[in-house]
C-alpha cells in the first residue's frame, strides 16, 4: 500500500471536488455514463481483460490522475471507492488482488473528502455518518482477510458480476 500513497491522497482531494460538482450534473446523464462504464468493466473483467505477462509500475503523474478520478467518480456516484478504482486500476494495468486492496482502502480518504464538503453545506446526518464510517472501517477489514483465501479466477468472477450488478441497478433505477 506504500507505493500508492499518491493515489490514496489524491482520492480525497478528488473526492471533494466530486461533491461540489455533483449538484449540477443532470442524474439521469451521469447515471447511464456511470453504468455504462461500469458494465463494460464488469464484462472485461469477466472476460480476463485486460490481459498481462508482467505487472507495471505506476507512474507518479498517474498515481495522482488515478486517485482524483477514483475520488471524483466515487462523490458523483455516491459510490465507494472500489466501484470506481476497480476499472481504472485495472485499465492501469494492476493485478486483481491489489486493484481490490487499493480500492479497499482508496473508500477511506474518499469518504473523509466528501464529508468534508457536505458538512461544509450542512448536509451531513452524523450519527448515519459516523455508523457508516464504523461499518466502512470494518468492512475493509473484513474484505481483506477473505479476498487472500481466494483464488483469482473467483475473485475475478465476483468482481465482474458485481460491476455487471451495480450497472444494472443503476440502470433501473432510472
Amino acid at each position: 500500500v506504500r507505493p500508492y500513497r499518491t493515489y490514496f491522497l489524491a482520492a480525497a482531494p478528488g473526492a471533494m471536488i466530486g461533491a461540489l460538482v455533483v449538484d449540477a450534473i443532470v442524474d439521469g446523464v451521469l447515471t447511464v455514463v456511470i453504468a455504462t462504464t461500469f458494465l463494460a468493466a464488469g464484462i472485461a473483467e469477466w472476460l480476463g481483460l485486460p490481459r498481462m505477462t508482467r505487472v507495471r509500475q505506476v507512474a507518479a503523474g498517474t498515481a495522482v490522475a488515478g486517485g482524483l478520478a477514483t475520488g471524483f467518480g466515487s462523490a458523483l456516484t455516491g459510490t465507494s471507492g472500489p466501484m470506481v478504482a476497480m476499472p481504472l486500476l485495472a485499465w492501469a494495468g494492476l493485478p486483481l488482488r491489489e486493484r481490490i486492496t487499493l480500492g479497499q482502502v482508496a473508500q477511506v480518504p474518499i469518504a473523509l473528502g466528501a464529508t468534508l464538503v457536505f458538512a461544509g453545506f450542512g448536509d451531513v446526518p452524523w450519527q448515519l455518518a459516523v455508523v457508516s464510517g464504523v461499518a466502512l472501517c470494518a468492512g475493509l477489514v473484513a474484505g481483506t482477510l477473505f479476498t487472500r483465501r481466494r483464488g483469482i479466477a473467483w475473485l475475478r468472477r465476483a468482481a465482474a458480476l458485481l460491476m455487471i450488478g451495480a450497472a444494472f441497478s443503476m440502470l433501473a433505477k432510472l
